[in-house]
């Protein structure tokens, strides 16, 4: 997803993630909350790319070996847990910590995104919590719920809870053009729904 689309879709948090690294006062948890199409994971994905590329400035430069890594989801410092069946499972969370206890192949940040955490089952949440109580240096959380009331208050209250507005109509009838759908048919689809998908 090219940069200028998720700046367009979410500027706010875009701007908070950008002055965040500017400023070295990086969150160890980041809770993405938002309904459900508001480009959470994108944003994740982007994030980590923000956090790990060579390029100079604050934003990810999608080129080089890093960015281009964790697009293919094939970068070793970038650990993703989805769920399985609907559920995150207690086994996830312990081959998550089990994998961020080793040392780094690479240098650098280590960052773990969990999507859809309000999925989780209470003994995943409880190791969770246990990862996010004592953090690791240089290890970030990016988390992504649909519904941030069916979480554990402690998870909500150990990280930084990052609030996704919902979609301008604009921004997901140019999605869906994208996608190969014609004018008309995308513009009626983005004023019946939020989500592309």
């Amino acid at each position: 997803m090219a940069f200028d689309n998720i700046k367009q879709s979410q500027p706010k948090v875009v701007q908070l993630l950008e002055n965040s690294l500017k400023k070295d006062r990086l969150s160890h948890a980041y809770l993405f909350e938002g309904e459900k199409g508001t480009k959470k994971f994108d944003t994740a994905i982007y994030f980590a790319q923000m956090l790990l590329c060579k390029a100079e400035e604050h934003k990810p430069c999608l080129v080089c070996n890093n960015c281009r890594r964790i697009k293919q989801g094939i970068h070793p410092n970038v650990y993703v847990v989805e769920p399985t069946n609907n559920t995150i499972k207690k086994q996830q969370i312990q081959d998550l910590q089990t994998e961020f206890s080793k040392t780094a192949i690479e240098p650098g940040k280590k960052i773990y995104i969990i999507k859809d955490i309000d999925t989780i089952n209470i003994s995943a949440a409880n190791s969770l919590l246990k990862f996010l109580e004592e953090p690791y240096p240089d290890v970030h959380a990016i988390l992504t719920t649909n519904n941030v009331n069916r979480l554990l208050p402690t998870i909500i209250s150990r990280s930084q809870v990052v609030q996704f507005s919902s979609l301008n109509k604009h921004v997901i009838e140019e999605d869906l053009k994208e996608a190969g759908y014609d004018r008309e048919t995308a513009r009626v689809v983005a004023h019946l729904t939020n989500s592309v998908e």
